[in-house]
């Protein structure tokens, strides 16, 4: 391709995504070269196991995505419709399958480190980026706080600055996010039970803080109590629900 994928998602209007159902075979995508003015097909691609539909210009990418990420094809479209229309006479995706495709860590950002305004660090990534709704920023803080609540204790731990009670912090913000989300429920843009799954995390975390017990909100109760492991669980229930696989929070982002 003449513009990569990312670059097409950072300038574009929409970003959906959605999981390979079944691989119909109806369509083959072939990578090839012109000769005598003619397409010539070299290889076949890989079989996709995600598709991404971006938007830009008032039309319509589908680009097919391999398991580990790598380029599978793509087609143009004019409108949402046919770009949808192609998803399900390929891969049987359904409408209800789509979800918001937002990429959660930009680890440049954060490898860089935290923004020193006066005496405040702004954490890394953080604040909106230019390319994003608000809509986009609420789900991908939402995201973020999801993924720091399925990742491994000390993998948390190390998101945050050490000076900072973690626990506490993660579950205020996830409880924060998830109450904002709600409006992309409320302006349709995915289904009814996108956020189901996140709230069985969020009641989780109100049964431990119904109990009252200190004991519980601390790095050493995250690393062994049972009741963390079983809401790291369903956090990662939760992402998969709503089309994300697992990806730890870098160090130093939260």
């Amino acid at each position: 391709m003449g513009v990569t994928l990312a670059i097409l998602q950072a300038r574009s209007e929409m970003n959906l995504k959605a999981r390979v159902r079944r691989v119909t075979s109806r369509t083959v995508h072939s990578a090839g070269t012109i000769i005598d003015g003619q397409p010539v097909s070299v290889e076949s691609m890989p079989p996709a196991y995600w598709v991404e539909l971006i938007e830009e210009d008032g039309h319509y990418f589908l680009y097919r995505l391999t398991e580990s990420g790598d380029f599978a094809g793509d087609t143009w479209h004019e409108t949402l419709q046919a770009a949808k229309a192609q998803a399900k006479s390929e891969y049987e995706i359904q409408e209800s399958d789509w979800k918001p495709g937002i990429h959660i860590w930009d680890h440049d950002a954060i490898a860089k480190g935290p923004e020193l305004k006066g005496t405040v660090q702004d954490v890394p990534d953080t604040a909106r980026r230019p390319d994003e709704t608000n809509l986009e920023w609420v789900l991908r803080m939402l995201l973020k706080h999801l993924q720091a609540l399925a990742a491994e204790p000390d993998t948390m731990l190390l998101a945050y600055p050490p000076n900072v009670a973690a626990v506490d912090e993660l579950v205020h913000d996830f409880t924060h996010y998830l109450e904002c989300s709600k409006g992309v429920i409320e302006e349709r843009l995915v289904t009814d039970d996108y956020l189901d799954r996140a709230h069985l995390v969020d009641n989780k975390i109100t049964e431990l803080s119904n109990r009252h017990d200190p004991k519980l909100w601390t790095a050493d109760a995250l690393r062994t109590r049972q009741e963390w492991a079983e809401i790291r669980r369903l956090a990662k229930d939760a992402l998969a629900a709503m089309g994300y696989e697992l990806e730890p929070p870098p160090r130093g982002s939260m």
